[in-house]
Parts: structure tokens; C-alpha cells; sequence
């Protein structure tokens, strides 16, 4: 379970900047959670603003908390992420 002041919200909080794609934080952010035993479960990330909720998952693909995740296509065509987990 992912706790109000667990070690690895910082680290992923961190990750919140600019990407030239949407999804170029996932590798970075699937390093982190495997420090801890966790994955990213599987999420959509469909068009140019929008936000989900992405799963993640222990070794036994049990759901531990969730990575939120908030995009925005700015008009330079790099994307704008917010992350955090809950």
C-alpha cells in the first residue's frame, strides 16, 4: 500500500515536467516503482489533455495504489505531465 509519506511519491512527483511525447515517462517511472517491488499495470493515455489513473502493481499483479497522471499539448507540441501516486 501506497502511504501518505511513503519514500516513493517524491521520486515520481519529480518526474512532473515537459516531454516531447506523452509517454516518455513511463520507463523512468517503471524504474522507480520496480525499486519498490511494483510495476505500472496498463493505462490509456488517448488524446492531447486529459488525465487517468494508472495501476500499480506488485509482484503478485495485486493493486498496491495508483499513478495519476495529467497531460497537455502545448502549442511548442511538447507535452506538459503531472504525476503523482495515491
Amino acid at each position: 500500500m501506497i502511504t501518505a509519506r511513503h519514500f516513493s511519491r517524491r521520486p515520481i512527483a519529480e518526474l512532473s515536467t515537459y516531454y516531447p511525447h506523452k509517454a516518455d515517462f513511463v520507463p523512468l517511472a517503471d524504474r522507480i516503482l520496480n525499486e519498490y517491488g511494483w510495476a505500472l499495470g496498463a493505462f490509456e493515455m488517448p488524446g492531447d489533455a486529459d488525465r487517468t489513473l494508472a495501476p500499480v502493481v506488485d509482484e503478485q499483479e495485486s493493486e498496491v495504489g495508483q499513478l495519476c497522471v495529467a497531460w497537455y499539448k502545448m502549442p511548442s507540441g511538447r507535452y506538459e505531465l503531472t504525476l503523482y501516486l495515491t
